[in-house]
């Protein structure tokens, strides 16, 4: 028996362009750092089944501190993707010069967060994890401290700070000023 297969022509993915690259990043950047905060602030709440198996009732407990964390190293992750963007790909941003400086400016430390959670526990790791002291504590890039929706400490860094440089990019880069530029009548930088 013959088979035949049928080609099929698939028209080419539109291939994500720097500008809209970076718009992604932020807006998904800023979208869980949101989130974080609204569970921070118990305006968002997570619900779960009583549990007779202890195992299960105590992994539930912890649910939300491990979606805060979650939420936590992927915001840092898509701001660091967002800063590599404005970094090596500065020419195909909208945004003038001052304003990708103040924002390079306001992430490098979440670079080294970034970096020791993602390798800090490797075997021959150059990014070991270390000791910071805070509020009265000590904590390394892995830890956090919530102390409420403006105080969420992830090693040194308070993430509120990287979110208010973050939020105030999205609002110079993110999709609004995006789709506005084009209703107003602007070159569309796709």
């Amino acid at each position: 028996m013959e088979s035949t297969t049928e080609k099929v022509s698939v028209p080419p993915a539109d291939e994500l362009s720097p500008t809209k690259a970076f718009a992604l990043m932020l807006e998904t950047a800023c979208e869980q750092f949101e989130v974080l905060q609204a569970l921070v602030a118990n305006e968002l709440h997570i619900a779960f089944d009583d549990q007779k198996d202890p195992r299960k009732r105590f992994s539930f407990m912890r649910a939300r501190y491990c979606i805060q964390a979650a939420l936590a190293k992927s915001f840092v992750a898509n701001v660091i993707k967002a800063q590599r963007i404005c970094e090596h790909g500065a020419q195909h941003l909208t945004v003038d010069r001052g304003e990708r400086t103040r924002f390079l400016k306001s992430v490098p430390d979440v670079l080294l967060v970034r970096n020791v959670n993602e390798h800090g526990f490797d075997v021959r790791s150059e990014s070991p994890p270390s000791m910071h002291a805070r509020d009265g504590g000590l904590l390394d890039e892995t830890a956090m401290v919530i102390s409420g929706p403006e105080r969420i400490l992830m090693g040194p860094v308070n993430l509120y700070d990287v979110y208010r440089a973050t939020a105030r990019m999205r609002d110079l880069a993110g999709f609004a000023a995006l789709s506005s530029r084009v209703d107003a009548g602007g070159a569309s930088s796709s």
